[in-house]
């Protein structure tokens, strides 16, 4: 499909002789007419100008093109009455026809006279749906509750018709219905506007581009630890028990928007979806939230478990001494994004409940009872890292010493 404000510029170069007189001729700017002149030999498949010393000219089939389209452009201005009734040009668009050396643009008042000129031509025309059609397959759609009748722009440029759904906008419904209708029931050249469509759009966006962020934040996390704890077992771990604390927050805000459970108490006035970019926003949040609480306890053990070669007792000293201060600092967090419900933004209340669930149930439940529980049942299997690997990571294997003895408790 030629767009035909192009095949103007490519006539207004033939009759002028170059770019630049052509641009003055369409009041164009120069590089406009480049910018068609180039979009043209694109969607042609075909060199229609080359550079003749400081000037261009037309190739053959350039000019056989700009004849061709002159032709058809003067037999459109002078029947644009009984062409309006065909959608593509409506739309400035023209339906193609392949000929021996270039491909032209064909409209019914024009076909006579090529059939003519070029009998070996295999001449093909195709008429555009016209809108009351496409309304028509539109109404017919399963969940369409009404369609209102297109209306066409001044310049004939565009046609718009509103489609009301039969379901409200937080249905799951009215999302499918979007889908349908931009998969199976509208043209390509057709576009599906309003902000149901937006966010439906923006939700599979987010929906395809979430599980590789995952996948790249948690593969990046866990070499790291890998390299800072020189285990394979405490990298893999830290990972699922971070993405333990991002599934607690999604199952507390789908509980809370979607489910409805103590949502008037905090502030929800009905059930909801959770806004499309939340999870996103929360994920890349606590995961680091997570992994800080993280190092800094396994930190403290292997700091232990390098002094004394014990894991249990590691374990104890570790937690012992870094649970006050991540007790204390959890809690100062879960205070603060719990203000945040208080705010009337629907979006911002989800964030700031996701964030103080996640926080608290990471710093009691995961990393105060689930981290100290597993390194324990675990052993000296945390410390696990094959030879191989251990040759090819950064710095040094730090030095385990000798369990001290400790002397027996006298009662």
């Amino acid at each position: 499909m030629l767009d035909v404000t192009r095949l103007r510029v490519l006539v207004a170069v033939a009759r002028c002789g170059s770019v630049t007189a052509a641009a003055r001729a369409l009041n164009y700017a120069q590089p406009s007419v480049s910018h068609h002149l180039a979009r043209l030999e694109a969607e042609t498949g075909t060199k229609l100008i080359q550079r003749a010393g400081r000037g261009i000219r037309l190739t053959d089939a350039g000019r056989l093109l700009a004849e061709r389209a002159a032709e058809v452009i003067g037999r459109l201005d002078a029947a644009e009455n009984e062409l309006a009734a065909y959608t593509g040009l409506r739309a400035g668009r023209l339906r193609l026809a392949a000929f021996p050396s270039a491909l032209g643009t064909i409209v019914p008042a024009a076909a006579a006279l090529l059939r003519e000129q070029q009998p070996g031509v295999d001449l093909r025309l195709t008429e555009a749906e016209p809108p009351e059609a496409l309304r028509g397959a539109i109404e017919r759609t399963p969940g369409i509750a009404a369609v209102t009748p297109p209306v066409v722009s001044q310049d004939g440029q565009a046609t718009m018709m509103v489609a009301y759904p039969a379901t409200g906008e937080q249905d799951t419904a009215t999302n499918a219905l979007v889908d349908r209708l931009r998969n199976d029931v509208l043209p390509k050249d057709a576009y599906l506007t309003g902000p149901n469509a937006g966010n439906v759009t923006f939700a599979n966006l987010i929906g395809s581009r979430l599980p590789p962020l995952i996948g790249v934040v948690v593969a990046l996390s866990m070499a790291l630890l890998l390299v800072v704890f020189r285990s394979v077992v405490i990298a893999v771990k830290a990972a699922v028990m971070n993405l333990l604390s991002v599934c607690a927050a999604y199952g507390v805000l789908v509980a809370v928007t979607q489910w409805g459970w103590l949502g008037h108490a905090l502030g929800f006035p009905e059930k909801m979806p959770v806004t499309t970019w939340v999870p996103v926003f929360l994920f890349v949040i606590l995961f680091g939230l997570s992994m800080d609480y993280e190092v800094f306890l396994l930190s403290k053990i292997r700091e232990e478990y390098d002094r004394c070669g014990d894991n249990a007792l590691a374990v104890r000293r570790g937690l012992a001494a870094t649970a006050r201060v991540i007790s204390a600092a959890a809690a100062i967090m879960v205070v603060v994004f719990l203000s945040f419900v208080l705010t009337p933004d629907v979006s911002v209340k989800q964030i700031g409940l996701g964030l103080a669930a996640a926080v608290l149930v990471d710093a009691t439940v995961v990393r105060l009872v689930l981290v100290p529980a597993v390194m324990e049942l675990l052993g000296t299997a945390n410390w696990w890292l094959p030879g191989w690997l251990a040759r090819r990571l950064p710095g040094r294997p730090a030095q385990v010493s000798e369990p001290a003895r400790v002397p027996a408790e006298v009662h």
